[in-house]
């Protein structure tokens, strides 16, 4: 398995009540994205933190490139739902590192990311 890094950042706000629901609102995604998708967390960062946080970072282990497809999906709706204001997903394969965000990100271009990370992926299952 993959150990995939990933941060998700929330909609950022002036308003006081508004940074404690975003915040809620980010938390709430990530634990049903992961019930979902069955995913194994192996790190939650600051997830449900009592205190909001502009962004948390979690390291999850793909099975397959077929979660981590649905995963990208699941985060662009996310981010065309203004639910969060930015996805950076970090895959690591030894000493090199390649870091997506998928903030203003296409249709046409997540399908060309998904097909070049896929098979970075399907390499580190072998």
């Amino acid at each position: 398995m993959a150990n995939v890094s990933i941060r998700i950042e929330r909609n950022m706000t002036a308003e006081v009540q508004k940074i404690k629901e975003n915040h809620l609102e980010r938390a709430k995604l990530i634990h049903s994205f992961v019930d979902a998708l069955d995913l194994d967390v192996k790190k939650w960062g600051v997830t449900d933190a009592e205190r909001p946080q502009e962004w948390t970072g979690l390291i999850i282990a793909f099975g397959s490139a077929g979660v981590f497809s649905a995963a990208v999906t699941a985060f662009k709706v996310w981010l065309n739902r203004r639910k969060i204001s930015d996805v950076k997903i970090t895959v690591k394969e030894g000493k090199r590192e390649t870091q997506i965000s998928l903030r203003n990100t296409t249709e046409k271009n997540i399908k060309s990311i998904i097909r070049s990370l896929r098979l970075k992926i399907n390499c580190l299952y072998k």
